[in-house]
């Protein structure tokens, strides 16, 4: 049961702001790959199996280009944050 921002574009007054489906769905991924609210070490693997399978791969097969622009903003969110870590 994933949301899907398609299903949102009625809810605008007026147009959305370009491109607004593809990234809330890159946001809305790149959020669900960074558990950073879960302490257990156990429950943490266990997420990381869940959005592997159910999330990840399923999109990297039916849409490579999305799954890229999810790497991509993942790994521009964990430079930006050792950056500031290095300062």
């Amino acid at each position: 049961m994933l949301p899907k921002a398609e299903d949102w574009v009625e809810r605008w007054e007026g147009q959305p702001p370009p491109d607004w489906i593809e990234a809330v769905i890159n946001v809305w991924l790149a959020s669900l790959s960074l558990p950073v609210e879960i302490a257990d070490k156990q429950t943490i693997k266990l997420y990381n199996e869940w959005l592997e399978n159910q999330v990840l791969k399923p999109l990297k097969a039916r849409s490579p280009s999305t799954y890229l622009a999810v790497v991509e903003r993942l790994r521009l969110f964990v430079n930006v944050i050792s950056e500031a870590d290095d300062e």
